[in-house]
């Protein structure tokens, strides 16, 4: 796929940049939009940090555009107009269902359903063998294929012609993406990288983990870290010349309802400089990072140490991460049929991430407590005897949990 040609490079080099030197945060957002009535828009909402709903608002003009937007990256991601799409985002007020529809819609592709709600009724209605592609994130589409395999067949039967998948709303590790395609039958799937706040941001070309940016529409930018630290600078991945790690920023030049300008998502990126425009690398959440005495590590580094160790057999896992003598202490919990095979998982780990291997070997002079990893039968174990005082959760982040003490 020539990317270039759908993301039209003219407009991807004059997107105008921010004016304002000012980072938004997600708490600011969250209090300036909360309070607030939008007659004339359609205002859509997600988990907030505060304990409020997010509210972002969409003029009719901007969603226009949206379609566009969207209808771009799914062209880019594969889907096609002779595809035939069931949505297995959540029903409004999410912006995930009306995005899978709108965005396919715009593109030619013809929708059955509106949201996870409603996904029966394509099979009860005969239209499951029309199905060529589906939207939903990775924990729906699991927990959603075991219902229609207890109520109707494997998905793979009920649904034969199932091209790809777009994965959206969580990280798609190998393993996951090889267990989707066991279950449903697909033959591809592609990341989806999207917020509230912006709606599509990135999408996979290829099953490569590396995102196309939507460079012609969202200007995107990065504060890099060195050293497990925030700089003090602020990058347009635009202008960038190697690989740079940091947390990522977002702009809309465009939005007049609300201003999205240098908004501070929460994700930490590694963005690979190319032509014609840069890749990025989606490596988790801020609040997930493990900071060991300088040394990051992040959800995706866990994450591919396990693929890595031991595939597919892993049903789920769980960081539980403390303090002990003043130290990170951290107890690494996987539920499978497996061995515990420590060794290789702590090899795969520091091959992943070369600056924990430092940290780790330094343990006795004051960097890491200990690095335990414990097998169990299944997930219920893995907190069962842990006492935590506070445990910080959300959609992205149930993973990793640090205890008050960190």
């Amino acid at each position: 796929m020539e990317y270039e040609k759908i993301l039209e490079m003219d407009e991807v080099r004059n997107l105008e940049r921010p004016k304002s030197d000012e980072v938004l945060t997600s708490k600011e957002l969250e209090e300036s939009t909360s309070e607030k009535e939008y007659p004339d828009a359609i205002v859509f909402e997600s988990s907030g940090t505060t304990g409020k709903p997010k509210r972002i608002p969409y003029s009719e003009e901007i969603l226009h555009k949206q379609r566009e937007h969207e209808s771009k990256a799914f062209k880019i991601g594969g889907l096609a107009e002779h595809d035939t799409v069931m949505t297995l985002a959540a029903p409004l007020t999410s912006i995930s269902g009306w995005a899978s529809r709108s965005g396919s819609r715009k593109l030619g592709a013809e929708v059955l359903n509106r949201s996870f709600n409603d996904y029966k009724k394509v099979i009860e209605s005969k239209e499951n063998k029309d199905v060529t592609a589906i939207f939903a994130t990775p924990l729906v589409a699991k927990t959603i294929g075991e219902e229609i395999e207890n109520e109707y067949g494997s998905p793979k039967d009920i649904f034969p012609n199932l091209r790809i998948g777009f994965m959206f709303g969580d990280l798609l590790p190998d393993s996951l993406k090889k267990d989707l395609k066991r279950q449903w039958g697909f033959q591809e799937l592609r990341c989806l990288y999207g917020t509230v706040e912006a709606d599509v941001i990135a999408i996979e070309e290829s099953e490569s983990g590396m995102l196309i940016p939507m460079l012609d529409r969202i200007v995107i930018e990065i504060i890099p870290y060195e050293n497990g630290k925030k700089q003090d600078r602020i990058r347009d991945i635009r202008d960038l010349d190697r690989k740079v790690k940091g947390s990522i920023l977002i702009t809309d030049p465009l939005r007049k309802e609300v201003s999205i300008s240098r908004y501070e998502i929460g994700d930490i990126i590694r963005v690979h400089p190319d032509d014609p425009v840069p890749k990025i690398e989606v490596l988790g959440r801020i609040d997930n990072t493990i900071n060991l005495g300088g040394a990051p590590l992040h959800e995706k580094d866990l994450q591919k140490a396990i693929d890595d160790t031991y595939g597919m057999h892993v049903e789920t896992w769980k960081v539980i991460v403390t303090r002990e003598n003043s130290k990170p202490a951290i107890d690494v919990y996987i539920a499978g049929d497996i061995d515990e095979r420590r060794n290789e998982f702590l090899n795969n780990l520091f091959e992943t991430a070369p600056p924990i291997k430092e940290a780790y070997s330094d343990i006795g002079n004051g960097v890491i407590e200990h690095i335990n990893l414990s097998i169990v039968d299944d997930q219920e174990e893995i907190t069962k005897d842990i006492e935590i005082d506070k445990i910080e959760n959300d959609a992205k982040s149930e993973r990793i949990i640090f205890s008050e003490s960190f």
